[in-house]
């Protein structure tokens, strides 16, 4: 993109965006809920304690992966937001100059 291109931009695409990042971040919530039930009838199978030791380590693990799944696409939600907030205030900033001159 050369400089003397004009920046466009679809500030409605972008809030569909946030808001599908949103409804992602919150289905995570099902596949913890559907994990845990899974984990929890197989359970009994890990009677030894090495077994039973590893099972909670790999129950916890996935459930650290799922919850910092959930903040990433959440954090990325909400710089998205924010960027298209900060550029659509600067463009409306910039073009109410024009009529200050």
């Amino acid at each position: 993109m050369s400089f003397d291109q004009k920046i466009s931009y679809d500030l409605g695409g972008i809030v569909d965006y946030g808001h599908t990042l949103s409804t992602i971040s919150a289905e995570l919530d099902n596949v913890i809920h559907s994990a845990n039930g899974i984990l929890n009838g197989v359970a009994e199978y890990f009677t030894t304690h090495h077994a039973s030791v590893a099972f909670n380590e790999v129950h916890n693990l996935l459930m650290q992966g799922i919850d910092e799944g959930k903040d990433t696409i959440l954090r990325h939600g909400h710089v998205v937001g924010q960027a298209a907030e900060h550029f659509s205030g600067t463009d409306i900033a910039a073009g109410q100059s024009f009529y200050s001159v």
